[in-house]
């Protein structure tokens, strides 16, 4: 399960593998009767929009657990337990996405090329001028 902070918009269009509940929870089960064993890990992907806006420009906190988990010998997980919204347990994840604006970035690199021409233009004019002139 995903639990999306506000703001966040979910597309079932991007995600075949997701889908929203009544309770604003996003859930996939892609990995159901996939067998993990001890060790390895899965990876699911999740695609999302934000619009941008000003009072938006902060720190967005994405949380994901497991929210149900079986085996064939019917143990439960010793050190978690599923779906209780607990971040110090193991089946608890989040990632932190800093939403901001970048600006002049565009600007910045045209000046740069044009500081450049302007200093290699320079620079063949004075050659020309003090160096080949000199010869004829």
């Amino acid at each position: 399960v995903d639990y999306l902070p506000e703001k966040v918009n979910f597309s079932t269009e991007l995600n075949p593998d997701w889908y929203l509940s009544e309770n604003g929870n996003i859930y996939n089960s892609s990995l159901a009767n996939t067998v993990i064993k001890p060790g390895e890990t899965k990876e699911v992907v999740l695609i999302v929009n934000i619009k941008i806006t000003e009072d938006l420009l902060d720190t967005l906190v994405n949380s994901a657990e497991i929210y149900e988990s079986y085996n064939e010998q019917g143990l439960k997980d010793i050190d978690s337990t599923v779906n209780n919204k607990v971040e110090t347990e193991d089946d608890m994840s989040k990632a932190e996405v800093i939403v901001s604006l970048v600006t002049g970035k565009t600007t910045m690199y045209l000046l740069v090329a044009l500081v450049i021409m302007i200093i290699l233009g320079f620079g063949a004019y004075e050659i020309k001028k003090r160096v080949l002139n000199k010869k004829i």
